[in-house]
């Protein structure tokens, strides 16, 4: 790389660092004297083709739009009411958020024995005064 006249200096600091990459992760163990090769690859580094020379392009940087700020959940989920349903077929009390509820309303639900239905996308509980007023206390 040093003899090539047909690099730049930029090109040849640019190419020497790639090779220190290259050679941090080779290693060679190989002994002529005795016809032993162990090395883990072999590599050559070209630029351009052999009937082409390299072009050096200044592209400008692309520069991306910003993306519009996304509400949280937690914001998305203040708007809209929770709806509360008796299901007289278990005796239960169903929860459905219209979103994920934060940390802090899942952990006093846990607390109180609400417990998370997976195929109904629900919280439930008995049907009790306690459930029901402790789940007052939880929603506001």
């Amino acid at each position: 790389m040093e003899k090539d006249e047909a690099l730049t200096d930029y090109a040849k600091a640019v190419l020497s660092d790639v090779n220190d990459v290259i050679k941090s992760y080779r290693f060679d163990d190989s002994d002529g004297m005795i016809d032993y090769f162990d090395t883990n690859f072999y590599y050559s580094l070209e630029v351009g083709r052999w009937n082409k020379l390299f072009v050096v392009n200044n592209k400008q940087p692309k520069i991306t739009a910003p993306k519009p700020e996304q509400p949280t959940r937690r914001a998305q989920n203040s708007a809209a009411p929770l709806r509360v349903e008796i299901n007289p077929e278990h005796n239960g009390i169903e929860v459905y958020f219209p979103g994920r509820p934060d940390e802090e309303t899942r952990a006093a639900l846990k607390a109180q024995g609400w417990r998370w239905h997976h195929a109904k996308q629900c919280w439930y509980n008995w049907n009790t005064e306690e459930n029901l007023q402790g789940l007052r206390t939880i929603a506001g």
